[in-house]
C-alpha cells in the first residue's frame, strides 16, 4: 500500500495535479523518463503500473470514459537491467561469520544462512514464532501468519540443528534492535548492518545479504533434495496455506533435508 501511494505521489509531482482527463501517452512516457533515471525496468514497470491501476479505478468509478494507459508500450531502453544476486563461496561464508560482531547480527545471519529466508522474513521473527511440533518432533520457525511477499512464503521452515539458541518459551521481537518501520517492516536497517559485515569480505556488487538465500538454495540441490521441498522450504512454492491440494511436504521431510547441511562455521 505503501509502494502504491508513493508512485501515486510521485505522478501527481511529476504532472502538477492536473485532471485525471488531461493525461494522455507523453505524460505517461515523460513521467516513466522521469523515475528512470536511476531505477530498475522492474521498479519503473511496478510503479507505471500502480498508476495505471488508479485509472482502471477512475473508469471503473465513471471519472473517466477510457484508461489513456491501454496500449502503452514504455521504451524497452529504458531503466537499468535487473542484475540477479551471486551467492558467496564457502571461503567467504567463514570469512563472514569469523568477524567479530553483536550477538543479534549473529543470530540474524545464522537464521538467514540455514533456513534460506528473505532478510525481512528472518529481521521481523517474534520468539511466538519458534514452535515445536509434538507429533513430528520438529522444531520449526512459523511463517504461516506473518507479513511475507507472497502466498507462497506463508509457511513452516524447521530449525537447523546448528541454532541451538533457537527454543520455545520466549515472547516479544526476536531482533528489537532493529526499528520497525509504519508498515512493520525493518528491512532497511537490518540490510545496513549486516552489509557492512557482507562488504569486509567481498566488494562484488552482486554479492549481498540476499546471496545467503542462493547459497542455502544450492546447499540443498546439492543435497540431492527434490526441487518441490527445496521450493517449499525457502517460500518458492505454492506455501503452507496457498496450495490447491494438500499442504505440500510434511515437516519431518523438511527437517529431513534440512539436518542434511552442515554449516561448520556457526
Amino acid at each position: 500500500m505503501q509502494e502504491a501511494k508513493h508512485a501515486l505521489e510521485q505522478f501527481q509531482s511529476f504532472t502538477g495535479d492536473v485532471a485525471l482527463y488531461e493525461v494522455d501517452a507523453l505524460t505517461i512516457h515523460g513521467f516513466a523518463e522521469h523515475i528512470g533515471k536511476d531505477k530498475s525496468k522492474k521498479t519503473i514497470q511496478k510503479k507505471v503500473g500502480y498508476v495505471r491501476r488508479m485509472f482502471d479505478h477512475g473508469v471503473r468509478k465513471g471519472w473517466l470514459a477510457t484508461n489513456v494507459f491501454f496500449g502503452i508500450k514504455l521504451d524497452p531502453k529504458l531503466g537499468k537491467e535487473t542484475k540477479s544476486f551471486i551467492p558467496l563461496t564457502q571461503e567467504e561464508l567463514e570469512a563472514l561469520f569469523k568477524q567479530a560482531m553483536g550477538p543479534h547480527l549473529r543470530c540474524l545471519l545464522s537464521i538467514l544462512i540455514t533456513t534460506g529466508m528473505r532478510l525481512d522474513e528472518g529481521a521481523l521473527l517474534d520468539w511466538e514464532d519458534v514452535k515445536y511440533d509434538k507429533s513430528q518432533d520438529v522444531l520449526y520457525f512459523d511463517r504461516v501468519g506473518a507479513k511475507v511477499k507472497n502466498r507462497g512464503s506463508l509457511r513452516k521452515v524447521p530449525v537447523h540443528p546448528a541454532l541451538t539458541w533457537a527454543k520455545t518459551g520466549r515472547t516479544g521481537a526476536m531482533f528489537p534492535e532493529f526499528p520497525r518501520d509504519r508498515d512493520g517492516k525493518t528491512q532497511g536497517p537490518a540490510s545496513k548492518e549486516l552489509m557492512r559485515l557482507v562488504r569486509n569480505v567481498t566488494d562484488h556488487d552482486r554479492k549481498v545479504v540476499h546471496s545467503l538465500r542462493g547459497n542455502f538454495k544450492d546447499m540443498l540441490r546439492d543435497a540431492g533434495v527434490p526441487k518441490e521441498v527445496n521450493d517449499f522450504i525457502t517460500g518458492h512454492g505454492s506455501g503452507d496455506v496457498a496450495g490447491k491440494y494438500g499442504e505440500g511436504p510434511s515437516l519431518r521431510v523438511r527437517k529431513e533435508a534440512v539436518e542434511q547441511l552442515s554449516f561448520p562455521y556457526l
